[in-house]
C-alpha cells in the first residue's frame, strides 16, 4: 500500500516485522500496517494518507511541489519527530 505521510512512522507487525514512513514523503507498507491500531489513528488524525491512485498521488505530489504540504507550522511535533507504535497508548507519550 503506497501512502504519504507528514511524519516519520514506526509500525510493529504481529511477527516482529517492522515497516516506517518517511516524513512528509511517500512510503510503500506491506498491507498488514493498515491493520495495526496505531495506523488507524495515524490514518483518522490526517497523519498518514493512503494513496489509492495514481491521480491521487499526481495531485499530491502537485500540492508539495507548489509549496503546500497540508500541514499546519502551529504547535505539534516538528517532521524529523519520530513516533511509534508502541507510544499509542502511552498517556506520557507526546502527540
Amino acid at each position: 500500500m503506497r501512502v504519504f505521510a507528514k511524519k516519520k512512522f514506526e509500525f510493529k507487525g504481529p511477527n516482529g516485522e517492522i515497516a516506517f514512513t518517511v516524513a512528509l514523503g511517500f512510503s510503500d507498507l506491506p498491507d498488514w500496517v493498515a491493520k495495526t491500531p496505531f495506523f488507524k489513528l495515524a490514518k483518522k488524525a490526517g497523519d498518514v494518507e493512503v494513496m489509492a491512485s495514481v491521480a491521487k498521488e499526481a495531485k499530491k505530489e502537485n500540492e508539495l511541489s507548489n509549496g503546500g504540504t497540508g500541514a499546519s507550522d502551529e504547535g505539534g511535533a516538528d517532521a524529523d519527530d519520530s513516533v511509534t507504535g508502541d507510544d499509542a497508548g502511552d498517556e506520557d507519550a507526546p502527540v
